[in-house]
């Protein structure tokens, strides 16, 4: 395994298939998120920060894992305070969207934002969670390159609408449920698939 900086920010770490081998891997049990892999994760992330005395702490910190030509993973860790009050604004607008009155009095959000760190990632949980058609999706990409895949109630959606779309959660983080915030991804990212996203990610 090599461990180096990238920047003040980032740094990255090349696990070989060896390394995975050594300690009863393979590389699918990293993206099924099994339960041996994680740890392993975790430990190599803890003596990565160690060694190049990286921020943990910081309000946003991502990590992204990708798989290169040579079957080797690459494990990217970036601390982003800069982004840490955007993100904690628009998910506290998220937030109290997402929340209703006690009477039903306030309206339920018609459509939810998520951000995904990888195509992996999104085409993951389609095939898990196998989203109904009923349920509208569409697939954008950011300048960044993440992907925002936004989820939206149709006239044929049924009542378990924010139970469903809300266990997306487990492969992404929920941006926005407000209609200005998903309006800005709309105008300013790159349209990948306009209508039935999640159907046509689980043909990939």
């Amino acid at each position: 395994m090599r461990i180096h900086r990238i920047n003040d920010t980032t740094i990255r770490c090349i696990i070989t298939e060896d390394d995975l081998k050594e300690n009863g891997l393979k590389i699918d049990d990293l993206f099924e998120r099994k339960e041996a892999a994680v740890r392993y994760i975790r430990g190599i992330i803890r003596e990565a920060v160690v060694s190049e005395h990286l921020n943990l702490e910081s309000e946003y910190t991502s990590m992204k894992i990708s798989v290169l030509p040579d079957r080797s993973v690459s494990l990217t860790i970036t601390e982003d305070p800069s982004a840490s009050s955007m993100i904690r604004e628009v998910r506290e607008k998220a937030a109290m969207a997402a929340k209703t009155d006690k009477e039903g009095e306030e309206e339920k959000p018609s459509e939810f934002l998520f951000v995904f760190s990888s195509m992996e990632d999104l085409i993951r949980c389609a095939r898990r969670l196998r989203l109904p058609e009923q349920i509208g999706s569409s697939l954008y990409r950011g300048a960044d390159g993440s992907f925002y895949l936004i989820l939206s109630r149709t006239a044929h959606t049924g009542l378990e609408f924010e139970t469903r779309v809300l266990s997306v959660n487990e492969f992404a983080d929920l941006l926005a449920s407000d209609s200005g915030q998903i309006a800005f991804i709309r105008e300013h990212s790159i349209c990948i698939q306009k209508e039935a996203a999640i159907q046509m990610l689980e043909q990939l």
